[in-house]
C-alpha cells in the first residue's frame, strides 16, 4: 500500500481487527477486539494478500508457541482461538478477500467494456450500462443488535445496489 509521500507500507492484520467486522467478531468470539483498523485503510490498500490456514495448522502453530509464548498461547486457545471461532474468522476473511476480488473483477471488466452476466437473464447487458440492482435488509422487532444489520448496506454497497 503507498502512503502519503511515497513510502510502500507493508503490513499483516488479522481479520478480526477490520472495523466494520467488530460486531460480528464480537457476536462470534465473546471477546470484543479494541484495537481496529478502519475500513478505509484496507479499501485503500493497492494489494491484499490472504494468508489462509486451517484452524488445526493454526492450533498446531499455537501450541509449537510460533504465534504467541506458552501462557499467552494457553489462554489463546482456552478462549479464543477455539476450532469454531477461527473457522468462522476465516470465513470472514475468505468473504472479505473475495468482495475484493469481485470488486478488481468488476473495475476490469468496466475499464474494458466486457460484457457480463446481470438481471434479467435474457437482457442484453454490458457493465458499462449495467442495471442497478436493488437489495433489502430487514429488521425484526425482536431487538437485534445493529451489528446484525450493517451486511446487508455492505453488501448493497459492493454491488452498487441501493438498499432499503
Amino acid at each position: 500500500m503507498a502512503a502519503a509521500g511515497d513510502i510502500d507500507v507493508y503490513t499483516a492484520v488479522n481479520i478480526q481487527h477490520i472495523e466494520s467486522l467488530n460486531d460480528v467478531v464480537a457476536q462470534i468470539t465473546h471477546v470484543r477486539v479494541r484495537e481496529t483498523v478502519p475500513d478505509s485503510v484496507f479499501d485503500r490498500a493497492d494489494a491484499i494478500e490472504l494468508i489462509d490456514l486451517t484452524p488445526d495448522d493454526l492450533i498446531q502453530r499455537l501450541k509449537e508457541g510460533k504465534v504467541y509464548v506458552s501462557r499467552q498461547a494457553e489462554r489463546a486457545l482456552e478462549h479464543y482461538f477455539s476450532p469454531g471461532n477461527l473457522t468462522a474468522l476465516r470465513e470472514l476473511a475468505l468473504r472479505r478477500t473475495a468482495d475484493r476480488v469481485d470488486e478488481q473483477l468488476l473495475n476490469h471488466m468496466q475499464a474494458n467494456a466486457i460484457a457480463g452476466p446481470g438481471p434479467p437473464a435474457s437482457a442484453s447487458w454490458s457493465v458499462s450500462a449495467r442495471i442497478r440492482a436493488r437489495q433489502a435488509s430487514c429488521a425484526t422487532p425482536s431487538g437485534w443488535p445493529i451489528g446484525c444489520m450493517r451486511p446487508g448496506p455492505r453488501s448493497a454497497s459492493r454491488r452498487g445496489a441501493a438498499c432499503n
